[in-house]
């Protein structure tokens, strides 16, 4: 691959592992500390789109992968940006 188009896709990935990074930070916080606003916004979305009760149900399981998972992104968007 040409440099400039190396750089340009690196620029790429580094922003989608930044959202997806923040993402699930804020919805590990969201479990974390905003149980029962999360409970009415999953019965909504149960009305809407899903019907997963185990997310709340496990919310300090599901909330502290997402916080390791943000915190995995977050290194590795680090990383590519020193390279």
């Amino acid at each position: 691959m040409n440099s400039w188009m190396l750089h340009y896709l690196g620029g790429i990935y580094m922003a989608v592992l930044l959202i997806i990074g923040i993402v699930s930070f804020l919805f590990a916080m969201a479990l974390f500390f905003f149980p029962h606003q999360l409970r009415s916004l999953n019965e909504l979305g149960n009305r809407i789109l899903f019907t997963d009760e185990r997310a709340i149900i496990y919310r300090k399981m599901a909330g502290f992968v997402l916080l390791v998972l943000s915190m995995l992104f977050f290194a590795i968007g680090y990383i590519i940006s020193l390279g």
